[in-house]
């Protein structure tokens, strides 16, 4: 994570942006009769997307040279990691944690004679964790759902609006 946060920033910031913007401004030069102050609008907008993502890049870059971020990493975030990913590992792998033929009794009640309990098992996932979970899939799958209608929103909308008149 340390690695590529800064990596995806830098791109964002410098290299992904600044090209859209480079071909906006060749756009723009063609289309500033057609469409006058929207596309200056535009561009100003783009502008400024620009440069708050290197403004961004570069707080998360030097934050994260400093102690007091890691020493946050470390109390609590590197603690959640291991709660939240040890709950996912023995719910999924419980079949290959406990032996063959255990038992998980109900709350209160006692296995059945001559048989072992479990060792390892999530008899429930907690609610607070099961929340977590939805939620990160929620991101995961609908930024890519956003992130796929924008792609066809631009690819439709630059050409129209910087195509000559």
């Amino acid at each position: 994570m340390g690695l590529v946060l800064p990596f995806l920033l830098k791109f964002l910031g410098g290299g992904a942006l600044t090209s859209i913007l480079n071909y906006m401004k060749a756009r723009n030069e063609s289309s500033a009769v057609k469409y006058g102050k929207l596309g200056e609008v535009i561009m100003r907008t783009i502008e400024g997307e620009v440069e708050l993502r290197k403004v961004q890049a570069s707080v998360l870059t030097t934050a994260m040279g400093h102690p007091i971020f890691w020493l946050g990493w470390i109390l609590f975030v590197i603690p959640t990691a291991f709660y939240n990913g040890s709950i996912i590992y023995v719910s999924v792998l419980d079949a290959h944690l406990n032996i063959q033929g255990c038992v998980i009794p109900a709350i209160g009640q006692l296995p059945p004679p001559g048989r072992q309990v479990c060792q390892y098992f999530v008899r429930q996932i907690p609610a607070l964790q099961e929340t977590w979970a939805n939620t990160m899939v929620m991101f995961i799958f609908g930024g890519q759902i956003v992130t796929g209608t924008m792609n066809n929103v631009i690819s439709r909308l630059l050409p129209a609006l910087t195509s000559k008149a």
